[in-house]
């Protein structure tokens, strides 16, 4: 597998501070030339003091393409 492409987009800020994300990871397979993409949803919080830390973390969804 060889990477290809990905991205971390901002979806929106909560009303508590909370950030919320996702990313799309792309790798091409060197051996079929098959494509699986990633995509992952997870949300940022933030202490008093402006540190991050990773509140919570769904499901991956997972796509093959050929």
């Amino acid at each position: 597998m060889k990477p290809y492409g990905g991205s971390v987009t901002p979806l929106r800020w909560s009303k508590s501070g909370d950030l919320e994300l996702s990313s799309e990871d792309t790798v091409l397979s060197e051996d079929d030339d098959k494509s699986c993409t990633c995509v992952l949803q997870f949300t940022i919080s933030f202490d008093p003091q402006y540190r991050a830390s990773v509140k919570t973390v769904g499901k991956a969804k997972v796509e093959v393409s050929e």
